[in-house]
């Protein structure tokens, strides 16, 4: 069966788009670490990471 993203972690790359810029990077550093700790299969770890890394980089284009 085809590991998909926990509810939490799901709902919680969601609400990453519509969070404010300062909650926003608390937001996307706690998902990032808990889709280390959570999600076993490197691949689908890495496509998460990299899509909260891109809503980032969408909602901040001024930050590094």
């Amino acid at each position: 069966m085809a590991e998909t993203v926990s509810g939490s972690l799901g709902v919680g790359v969601v609400k990453l788009v519509i969070e404010p810029e300062t909650q926003g990077i608390n937001l996307a550093k706690s998902l990032i670490s808990q889709a280390q700790k959570k999600i076993i299969k490197p691949k689908i770890q890495e496509d998460l990471i990299k899509l909260i890394q891109t809503i980032i980089v969408y909602k901040l284009p001024q930050k590094n």
